[in-house]
């Protein structure tokens, strides 16, 4: 297993854009020091930290934590929003308040990790249109 890379590929990302920990952190909506505690490995970010900064460096998820060495740039979610909300609004009320709950556990962004481990088998782009989706459905109640 791949040690946390996140530390290391958030203080090249930031450097490389020419940036200070304050600009990154006004951009994603956290503290100056939520950032230095990022880049020292002392906090994980949380999931929708983590994909705003995917989506403003312009790399994956799998990229920044360490589960891809591909500097891919992240597919818009517009190619398969209307498909989740779909499948979304064909479930049952007691499915869609399970996978509700679901989701908003998946803030604590240790579980984010450990799901990584489950995804293994996905390939990348299984894998990180699995990711926006729970991203999409956390950000979005539906009812």
């Amino acid at each position: 297993m791949k040690r946390d890379l996140l530390p290391q590929r958030l203080v090249l990302l930031r450097q490389e854009n020419k940036m200070t920990q304050e600009e990154l952190g006004k951009i994603i909506g956290v503290s100056k020091a939520a950032i230095s505690k990022y880049e020292k490995g002392l906090v994980k970010p949380s999931v929708s930290s983590l994909w705003d900064m995917a989506d403003f460096f312009n790399v994956s998820v799998d990229y920044l934590i360490g589960k891809s060495d591909a500097f891919t740039a992240n597919v818009s979610d517009h190619a398969y929003i209307s498909e989740v909300v779909e499948l979304f609004e064909e479930m049952r009320d007691e499915e869609k308040e399970k996978l509700l709950m679901f989701i908003k556990k998946l803030n604590n962004s240790d579980l984010l990790f450990e799901l990584h481990s489950v995804f293994d088998p996905l390939n990348d782009e299984q894998r990180e249109k699995m990711m926006r989706l729970l991203l999409f459905l956390q950000k979005n109640e539906f009812h």
